[in-house]
């Protein structure tokens, strides 16, 4: 279909960032280039250039409806045929073939009473003496008619009725002709058109119809017109730049179309969509009598769903979490709450859950906030929060309907913290003389390298161990080669002890240089399970 990018969409909701974003807003007027029947039906061709000058075409197929003609000259009309003439609807009095319109054999339709044209609220009852008679109904609270709509009374069978004369432009599709005049535009760059017959629950677009000629074109589009604003018929158009002369413009209604009884036109054969456009997906279906205004809208205003993303927790300490054995730790722990999202919001506030409600912190007594104040000891060493939440909002999709369902209240787990408590390493790192307590190390890292300074044969190099960890093989590291070489033997294991953080002797391996002279500075890494 080519109503993806014409020049102006008419609906109910559809808004001007659809079509922009479509680049087939400002100064890409859309144009009929053709209305082809075959079997009952019409396939309307559409051409519009981009704002890359890149030009396309395409095609749409609506049911045919009872023909009732623009003006055309030299053409047969029937006694009261409709016809538009200059812009205003006019009825067949009796027979006319000349070649020019006679007035003489039309009447006048206005809408405001002039030839046998009435405006009313409530039609008459049709019989006899209302036959050939037309309304122009104008009422909106009744069901069975659409306001603005023409009617004239007919036999049918043995009885009257009412039957809508739409004017129509012998295609099925109604068709409303008027024209921007160069010396209308204010000082704004606007003008107003009132385009009679339209009505707000219609559907349509706005172009230039395929009767304009090159040079008017060209000038729609040098002067880069738009639809900015409407209200009910009357529509209001601006400009980037005057143009010079008067430009016609046509408003083809795609809704509400359709011959005698009114209606939205439909598909008249099931259709499978061989390419991909707007929300319509190639291989998607639709069955014989699926009205048009669905397929545009699918096109163009697609429904769309939102995707969720459930609730979560984390948390978050302050302080080391590696402790030396015997020692004991005063922290915060403080819970960050994630209510998760609705994306796109679609109406809602964009939060999958309700708010938290309760904070529980390893299975404890529940409370109001996510704050805890607590002290790490070897007694406890893991944390971890659960969270409750309230139930949340009623996802929406992109028509405001109700989606899925709100996530029901519940609770969710943090991350867990977990502290770790070891002994310290020591070694003479920083004198012979003196054994040092190295900053700490995981039992799990696996190993460590140290920088022992230059021993002496009296003071030499030491490595004292925690008793628990089990010394797999001492390296030194060759500074010609750069690489770690094996001096496991060079190092006798005894035994000796060092307080812990609370001042309680811990058990040590030592392990002593066994060479018996004098070394310089080197770096050692042991190795331990």
């Amino acid at each position: 279909m080519g109503l993806s990018v014409v020049t102006y969409a008419l609906s109910k909701k559809y808004t001007d960032a659809t079509a922009v974003g479509m680049g087939g807003l400002k100064g890409a007027p859309c144009t009929i280039q053709s209305i082809v029947k075959s079997n009952g039906q019409n396939i309307i061709t559409f051409e519009w250039e981009d704002k890359n000058g890149v030009t396309y075409t395409d095609t749409m197929t609506v049911s045919d409806g009872t023909p009732i003609y623009t003006w055309q000259s030299g053409h047969s009309y029937n006694s009261q045929d409709l016809v538009v003439y200059n812009n205003s609807l006019y009825y067949c009095i009796t027979p006319n073939s000349d070649v020019v319109f006679d007035k003489t054999k039309w009447s006048l339709i206005s809408g405001g009473g002039s030839g046998s044209s009435i405006q009313v609220t409530v039609l008459p009852t049709p019989g006899p003496d209302e036959v050939n008679n037309i309304y122009q109904y104008i009422g909106a609270t009744d069901a069975n008619y659409k306001n603005g709509y023409f009617y004239k009374c007919v036999l049918d069978g043995s009885s009257y009725k009412w039957e809508n004369i739409q004017v129509q432009d012998g295609s099925g599709l109604i068709s409303i002709n008027s024209m921007l005049l160069a010396n209308n535009w204010d000082l704004n760059n606007q003008q107003t058109l009132t385009f009679v017959g339209y009505n707000s629950s219609l559907d349509g677009v706005i172009g230039v119809p395929s009767t304009a000629t090159e040079e008017q074109t060209a000038a729609y589009v040098e002067a880069k017109i738009d639809v900015v604003g409407q209200s009910g018929d009357q529509f209001t158009f601006e400009c980037e730049e005057v143009p010079e002369i008067d430009l016609p413009v046509t408003l083809l209604i795609t809704s509400g179309s359709g011959g005698s009884g009114g209606g939205s036109a439909v598909l008249t054969d099931d259709l499978t969509a061989t390419k991909t456009v707007g929300g319509v997906t190639v291989g998607d279906n639709y069955v014989s009598g699926t009205p048009l205004e669905d397929i545009i809208r699918d096109i163009l205003a697609p429904v769309l769903y939102p995707t969720f993303t459930n609730p979560s927790a984390s948390i978050s300490a302050t302080g080391a979490k590696l402790l030396e054995t015997g020692a004991t730790l005063a922290t915060t722990i403080t819970t960050t709450f994630n209510r998760g999202t609705i994306n796109p919001a679609y109406g809602t506030s964009g939060k999958r859950s309700g708010p938290a409600t309760e904070y529980a912190l390893n299975g404890g007594t529940a409370q109001g906030t996510g704050t805890f104040n607590v002290t790490v000891t070897s007694a406890q060493l893991t944390y971890q929060v659960a969270v409750s939440y309230a139930a949340g909002e009623q996802p929406k999709d992109s028509a405001g309907r109700d989606y899925s369902t709100p996530l029901p209240a519940g609770s969710v787990n943090s991350n867990t913290i977990t502290y770790e408590f070891v002994d310290a390493l020591y070694a003479n790192t920083s004198s012979a003389a003196t054994m040092t307590k190295q900053a700490l190390v995981s039992k799990g890292a696996g190993s460590k390298q140290l920088s022992l300074v230059a021993t002496t044969a009296a003071n030499p190099e030491q490595i004292d161990v925690p008793g628990s960890w089990t010394v797999s093989k001492i390296e030194v590291l060759n500074t010609l080669s750069g690489k770690w070489e094996d001096a496991t033997s060079q190092f006798t294991k005894t035994t000796t002890s060092h307080d812990d953080a609370a001042g309680n002797p811990v058990s040590y391996n030592r392990y002593t240089c066994n060479l018996g002279m004098a070394l310089g500075a080197r770096d050692v890494k042991i190795t331990w399970s």
